[in-house]
């Protein structure tokens, strides 16, 4: 009797071991899939943090070429509004003086058309 118990216990523990076993081997796939996983995560990291780094300097550029352009359009606003003060002095001058041949605005206003007035119908 005790020796059909010990073969009973041996046969589950062979049985055990059995299913120790298969599970060690998933175990060890599933460790060597994640491990490929893992660095071809790590690869795809490399390469994104390169395009990172060129589009960081793709930006730096395109920043400096703006600023450059910011700065012509600064100088192009600059010669314009020198040009636009230049013409409305003279402008200033000439509608102080008054040009031969022209009457002001503030005359043409003051004159008026004189007004119609009513007159009451008579009553019959």
């Amino acid at each position: 009797m005790e020796d059909d118990n010990i073969i009973e216990c041996l046969k589950e523990v062979k049985n055990d071991t059995k299913v120790i076993r298969n599970d060690n081997r998933v175990y060890r796939e599933m460790v060597t899939e994640l491990r490929e996983i893992t660095q071809s995560l790590q690869q795809q990291n490399k390469v994104i943090m390169e395009e990172n780094t060129n589009i960081q300097k793709e930006m730096s550029l395109l920043k400096k070429r703006l600023d450059n352009i910011e700065g012509k359009l600064d100088e192009h606003d600059k010669k314009q509004n020198k040009v636009k003060n230049v013409d409305d002095k003279e402008n200033c001058e000439e509608s102080k003086h008054g040009k031969v041949g022209e009457v002001s605005a503030s005359v043409e206003t003051s004159i008026e058309k004189p007004r119609k007035t009513r007159q009451k119908k008579k009553i019959r």
